[in-house]
């Protein structure tokens, strides 16, 4: 028989770990086994299930007293636990109870002593009741349990939280720190939420706005409550008002940058604005294979170390390729009228260095009241008494004197040195009893080609007469003839 005692008075960092229990062991006459060893089984039993039983051999003094730790013995393998640490106590907190058994041989032949023992616990142990504790948390010494209580909100600085965790101070006593050590990293705290959004954290002032830190799908975001202000994305791209940056730094808006000597108020007409009395914008510098290592646009700027220049990329500007400026003020009849003449006119020419022909341009000198019809430009390779194929036309609609500029579709690639012309009409639309003239540059003022008319009654305008005494006015323009790397000084 036993006359036993649980102990749970143990020291605090071993409440958790074991459980002591004190009996007195006696024979079947009732005299103590002293000075003896035992074997003892523990049996812990919660409502009709077997929680967890290990053994011990443990020695009894001269009056029959033992005392052993339950937990530190060796696990049977019986019941729903399988090593003390890993009992849930939560599980059946009003209905525990122990079973002993003991062999006093010392070997496993064990026999119960009585029935089995309700549990009950110390008043500390009443007082642990309240407080449910999350694993590793710093609130208790190690080991812990892994308890979670998810019914309740936990406060603190308030006895009415309203949320799951609600923290109420009135200085900045709030902080989540981790252990630092050099060279790595871990989580101190991590804020989870459901895809595609993610979690999003509210910062508000009492009577004010919001301010919105979270994810949208995998963008993270600081946003004042409409559009996102700040944007970062996985691959490292800053957006400023911009909630899909393209490039590193993408802002969507004005930008200034100023020092503390600037006075001035930003300019809202720059895009980019360097406010400043102290410092200057540094170029990139770079050498010559530097430069050509670029993919470059009109627009880039740069300083050629090389060359101590600033350089700038831009294409070709429009530049005349070839005409006759100059005007003696002699007029040439355009008429398109069956009876009895169709009146065209001509001017053949030469490029002195090869280009697209995108422009060309005439002058009209004077023109019959209430003329208002479109004119044609067509440009032919050879000249116009050997003609060749069309190179390209234009149309335009005359209804004044002055300059007229007429765009050439499909510009074509013109070659130097090379018999080109073009023929201004009135296309054959039906007799017309009205008629405008072209102006006249000094004869011999180009000296590559010269004015060419058509007086024919055919349709077609099949044969030229060369008039040498004149050129017409006009000049021959290209928009580019190619692009590159220019000295800007």
């Amino acid at each position: 028989m036993l006359l036993s005692t649980l102990l749970y008075g143990q020291q605090l960092n071993d409440q958790f770990k074991y459980m002591s229990y004190q009996a007195v062991a006696r024979d079947a006459n009732g005299d103590p086994l002293a000075n003896q060893t035992i074997g003892v089984k523990f049996t812990m039993i919660f409502g009709l299930s077997y929680a967890y039983e290990e053994t011990q051999s443990v020695t009894t003094n001269e009056f029959g007293l033992f005392t052993a730790q339950i937990g530190s013995g060796t696990p049977t393998g019986l019941g729903q636990f399988p090593t003390y640490p890993e009992i849930n106590w939560l599980g059946a907190t009003g209905n525990w109870s122990l079973l002993v058994a003991i062999d006093p041989s010392g070997g496993t032949n064990y026999q119960t002593v009585g029935p089995s023992q309700q549990m009950r616990a110390v008043p500390f142990a009443n007082l642990a009741q309240t407080a449910l504790v999350l694993a590793d948390s710093a609130w208790v010494s190690p080991p812990y349990q892994p308890l979670v209580y998810t019914d309740k909100n936990v406060g603190i600085g308030t006895d009415s939280p309203t949320q799951k965790f609600e923290v109420k101070t009135q200085t900045s006593s709030f902080r989540v720190r981790e252990n630092f050590t050099a060279g790595t990293w871990t989580t101190a705290v991590e804020i989870e939420g459901s895809a595609p959004y993610g979690p999003t954290v509210e910062f508000r002032r009492g009577g004010g706005g919001a301010w919105y830190l979270g994810m949208e799908h995998d963008r993270f975001r600081l946003t004042p409550g409409g559009l996102p202000l700040l944007t970062a994305t996985p691959d490292m791209r800053i957006g400023i008002k911009n909630n899909a940056p393209e490039v590193e730094l993408d802002v969507k808006g004005n930008m200034r940058i100023a020092d503390a000597g600037n006075v001035n108020g930003p300019d809202p007409s720059a895009a980019l604005e360097v406010a400043s009395t102290t410092g200057a914008v540094l170029l990139p510098r770079l050498t010559t294979a530097q430069r050509d290592a670029l993919t470059p646009t009109p627009g880039m700027m740069i300083f050629n170390v090389e060359s101590s220049t600033f350089q700038g990329f831009a294409n070709d500007p429009p530049f005349t390729v070839g005409g006759s400026s100059a005007s003696n003020g002699v007029q040439i009849p355009v008429i398109n009228d069956f009876s009895p003449t169709i009146t065209e006119a001509a001017q053949s020419f030469q490029v002195a260095a090869a280009g697209t022909l995108d422009t060309v341009v005439f002058h009209v000198g004077s023109i019959d009241p209430g003329f208002s019809r479109n004119v044609q430009v067509t440009v032919y390779d050879g000249l116009p008494t050997t003609p060749g194929s069309v190179l390209g036309s234009g149309t335009i609609l005359v209804n004044a004197t002055g300059m007229y500029r007429v765009a050439i579709t499909s510009p074509p690639l013109l070659s130097a040195g090379t018999d080109y012309f073009f023929a201004v009409e009135i296309p054959l639309t039906g007799p017309i009893a009205q008629q405008f003239s072209l102006r006249t540059g000094i004869p011999g003022d180009d000296t590559t080609g010269s004015c060419y008319l058509c007086n024919d009654a055919a349709s077609n305008c099949a044969f030229w007469n060369f008039d040498s005494n004149y050129d017409l006015q006009y000049e021959l323009i290209s928009n580019s003839n190619g692009s590159g790397w220019v000295d800007l000084h």
